[in-house]
């Protein structure tokens, strides 16, 4: 059976045929040189069939393969304008060296006849197969043990924003092969101080110590479970021994840690304060629930509000608020978008009567429009001083913009009063908020 070594070292061989499949090269030693396979014979039209078996093999040396392959060879057509007829290799098995690196493929060949071919309308494709250096480096006259030899190119992990639901992300490092390295992952809250988290891979105290394959790999699955409040994740990476007999790729170029240019260039940041020696990068996952809590306070612990009366207690826990019975309404969205529904609220007040108040005083010190700040309620979400509900000024408050319309109240001197209000959300803030409005200016309760 034919043999041809291609230009880039691979050796192409033709294994078994019933049609006369067998290799050539054309044009040696000439820079349009170029390896031509070749078959004839009689084939059903239409018909996949399988006109013989090749093998593509590495280059390699007296101490063995000196190169690889990544990826399954393949055949760009080339000008076969107006041929139905196609030709396709189908992977059929692989050979490895002692270190795992693929070292050969040997494929089936499969022709669909569409219309009969020959030398003045033949098919011609190109079969790409490009090799990869084996960076083995007890093959290049390195012990591991004695010099140590340790480096890492590549660390994949994940988009650097994990979902408030959690995510599961597979870490991989890629380098010399055995290179030793410890990974840490601490969860940051709040800019506090690190807790490192676990794995099945990591030990108690959050540290992977391990070592990379013969293939120069080693990855692992992450989980970061879903949150309610902001959270950052930083990845530590520190390569082991690290040196300077490290074997060279000419493609590659090495700092003092251990780790490739290539990626002190991008997004880890190397030997920050606390970590020097060690890549770190970080990921954030950010709640986009934001919740808006409009909350009625009264002092009275005998007023019902919607039918419910509410144990009071300090809702301060400082001493230095007196006992409030709390009725909540709680609205959700996501950070920084609106709303397109307006939220009406009414609170029925019962169990007491409830008088509305008039006069000086109240929770804001000022006049609108003749109006005493006691009674029916105001609201303005640009000027504390105007608004009866607290933390009402979107630029105080982390972003949270309402507007309260309609404010009217009904049933005054009865146990049937009624204040109603409608909300509309045109941003949730940053953060959860609550703006609280005091009931007890509002009304007299007898």
């Amino acid at each position: 059976m034919s043999k041809e070594v291609l230009l880039n070292g691979n050796t192409i061989e033709v294994l078994e045929t019933n049609f006369n499949l067998s290799t050539k090269t054309v044009n040696s030693g000439f820079s349009n040189q170029k390896t031509v396979l070749t078959f004839s014979g009689r084939l059903k039209k239409n018909k996949p069939t399988m006109v013989g078996t090749i093998s593509l093999t590495t280059e390699q040396n007296s101490i063995g393969h000196t190169k690889r392959l990544v990826k399954k060879s393949r055949l760009d057509s080339v000008n076969n304008i107006g041929l139905g007829s196609n030709l396709k290799l189908i992977l059929k098995s692989t050979n490895k060296d002692t270190e795992g690196n693929i070292t050969g493929h040997i494929y089936d060949v499969i022709f669909t006849a569409k219309e009969t071919t020959s030398k003045s309308n033949k098919l011609t494709y190109s079969l790409v197969n490009n090799p990869r250096v084996i960076r083995n480096e007890h093959k290049s006259g390195v012990n591991r043990e004695d010099k140590g030899a340790s480096f890492i190119e590549s660390i994949q992990v994940g988009s650097k924003n994990i979902s408030p639901s959690g995510a599961k992300y597979r870490i991989q490092l890629t380098g010399l092969p055995y290179t030793w390295f410890n990974v840490k992952i601490g969860e940051v809250v709040s800019g506090e101080v690190e807790t490192f988290i676990t794995n099945p891979k990591l030990s108690k105290e959050g540290l992977l110590n391990a070592q990379l394959d013969s293939s120069g790999k080693y990855s692992f699955t992450q989980i970061f479970p879903s949150t309610t409040t902001d959270k950052r994740y930083d990845v530590h990476v520190q390569v082991l021994k690290p040196n300077n007999f490290s074997p060279i790729a000419p493609e590659l170029s090495y700092d003092s840690v251990g780790f490739s240019k290539k990626l002190l260039s991008g997004t880890w940041r190397s030997s920050i304060p606390g970590w020097e020696g060690w890549l770190t990068r970080s990921f954030t996952q950010k709640t986009k629930a934001c919740q808006l809590t409009m909350r009625l306070t009264t002092t009275d612990s005998h007023a019902k509000v919607n039918g419910v009366t509410v144990v009071p207690y300090n809702h301060d826990s400082d001493g230095g608020t007196a006992n409030v019975q709390v009725h909540d309404k709680v609205f959700r969205g996501q950070r920084g978008l609106g709303s397109t529904t307006s939220y009406p609220i009414r609170y029925v007040l019962s169990g007491r009567t409830f008088t509305t108040k008039s006069g000086a005083g109240g929770a804001s010190p000022f006049n609108i429009g003749g109006e005493n700040t006691f009674g029916v309620p105001k609201f303005s979400n640009t000027t504390k001083v105007l608004s009866d509900w607290t933390n009402s000024v979107y630029t105080s408050n982390n972003g949270t913009l309402i507007n309260i319309n309609d404010i009217s109240v009904s049933g005054s001197g009865t146990d049937n009063y009624i204040l109603s209000f409608v909300v509309f959300v045109e941003s949730f803030g940053r953060t959860d908020t609550i703006m609280s409005l005091d009931l007890d200016s509002i009304v007299s309760i007898t």
